[in-house]
């Protein structure tokens, strides 16, 4: 498999990405990293701080596709890896999968997956809870939809520790299933759960534009080759 793509690194050698709002906390206050797509980390801040998220993208080895995308995804290859930093702590390191063709642009309807392999321990509850605030930024739903998703990702996401990883696919038709270290823990037919999920890195409302933009140099390049 060929090398994946690299991004130009910016003045400081990271891509930063700040989130829409800036959030102050009170000295020692400890926050807790909550997101599958990992905005907050677990750490002591001292003083009032305004939090960016940081990616920076990266040359990676070629990677051999996993088992459960396989399983998903029989043409799967990688197309571009990243990891995604918080003040220069590595919180996971986030992969796409699909075969030729794929275009980020119309994700939801594209066969895919993407997997996010852990530096650090994270709670589950905290994931879903996180992710389901994250999707609202994509799009607007309501409680008996936020009900049925939260209860839905606290299935799919168990507590992380280093060098775990959670696998999510989509069939390009709103079927959705999730792996955590290549075992199946939950799946929905659900095309607006698909979109606003998925959204949290792929939408163009994402919290993270610069690690879009480098999945999308990255795909673009693939379907040119």
């Amino acid at each position: 498999m060929r090398n994946l793509p690299q991004a130009a690194p910016s003045a400081v050698d990271t891509a930063v990405c700040t989130n829409s709002a800036t959030v102050g906390f009170p000295r020692r206050t400890a926050l807790k990293f909550v997101t599958l797509g990992g905005l907050w980390a677990s750490t002591w801040m001292a003083g009032t701080v305004a939090l960016p998220t940081q990616v920076q993208a990266q040359a990676v080895r070629p990677l051999a596709p996993l088992n459960e995308v396989t399983t998903a995804l029989s043409d799967a290859q990688a197309l571009a890896s990243a990891p995604v930093r918080f003040f220069g702590l590595l919180i996971y390191d986030l992969t796409l999968w699909a075969g030729k063709g794929f275009d980020l642009l119309r994700y939801d309807q594209q066969a895919f997956a993407l997997t996010l392999t852990y530096a650090r321990a994270l709670g589950g509850k905290d994931i879903a809870e996180r992710s389901l605030t994250e999707m609202r930024r994509v799009g607007r739903f309501d409680k008996n939809q936020e009900t049925q998703w939260l209860n839905l990702m606290r299935t799919a996401f168990p507590d992380v520790v280093e060098k775990d990883r959670i696998t999510g696919s989509h069939d390009g038709k709103g079927g959705v299933q999730f792996w955590h270290n290549g075992r199946a823990t939950a799946k929905t037919n659900d095309p607006m759960f698909a979109r606003l999920f998925f959204g949290i890195w792929l939408a163009p409302q994402t919290s993270v534009p610069t690690l879009r933009d480098t999945l999308i140099a990255a795909t673009a390049k693939n379907k040119n080759d």
